[in-house]
């Protein structure tokens, strides 16, 4: 899947008589995995979230209940892990 994040407005003079003909232009972002694409530019995926496809996904996909994932920008579904109070404390005090 491709998102188009931009277009450019070409203007080329054909002839002396035809002024201008315009086109569009799509500008696609490719994010990688571990990373969405948040309006125009990619993001890391957060803690408890995982991205494994190398595509422009507009969301990552949210770990299993009473799992999260120990860095941001994950792209495996097994790096997530139960949680622990460490890991709950790590999380809580990243997302502020």
């Amino acid at each position: 899947m491709h998102v188009c994040v931009e277009t450019i407005l070409n203007a080329v003079q054909v002839s002396p008589d035809t002024i201008f003909h315009a086109c569009l232009v799509c500008v696609v972002a490719e994010c990688l995995a571990g990373t969405f694409l948040d309006g125009t530019e990619c993001s890391p995926c957060t803690f408890g979230t995982y991205q494994p496809t190398d595509h422009s996904s507009t969301t990552c996909i949210n770990c299993p209940t009473g799992t999260t994932t120990q860095a941001q920008g994950s792209t495996d579904s097994n790096d997530c892990k139960g949680m622990s109070v460490d890991s709950l404390i790590h999380s809580h005090l990243n997302f502020f």
